[in-house]
């Protein structure tokens, strides 16, 4: 689902993150200080933009699954974002990849997160390994 796809990063797009820190310097320090209206250069979205696209996502799947459980498999920025909403708070930390989050959402769009990075489906190995250095930024 296209509501749901990362965050679009603009010229950062695909680059390793020791690159695009190197290569596009502007739009890596709009990147990283996560400010909510500013795009990023070179037709990438804003935060605010990923949030708004994901909530809506994540509500019509809501509304087209009422009283159902339904699984939603996305991207740490997508899950940040809809962190974001449900409680009005940035989360801390990493989001491990695989980390199961569970968000209610009522018939009148009322969110509430239930739960938050459970990793205990996860070795303790995985849960403890570093992220990688050539991470995409």
């Amino acid at each position: 689902m296209e509501g749901l796809r990362e965050r679009h990063l603009g010229k950062l797009q695909g680059l390793p993150r020791k690159d695009a820190q190197r290569l596009e310097p502007e739009a890596y320090k709009i990147f990283v200080a996560h400010l909510g209206d500013k795009p990023i250069p070179g037709g990438g979205e804003s935060i605010n933009d990923l949030s708004s696209r994901a909530k809506l996502c994540l509500e019509e799947i809501a509304h087209n699954h009422l009283g159902e459980r339904v699984l939603v498999i996305t991207h740490g920025g997508v899950v940040r974002a809809l962190h974001r909403h449900a409680t009005g708070m940035s989360p801390t930390g990493r989001i491990l990849n695989t980390s199961i989050n569970i968000f209610r959402i009522t018939n009148e769009n009322v969110w509430a997160l239930q739960c938050w990075g459970d990793t205990s489906h996860l070795s303790p190995s995985i849960r403890a390994a570093p992220m990688s250095d050539q991470d995409s930024a």
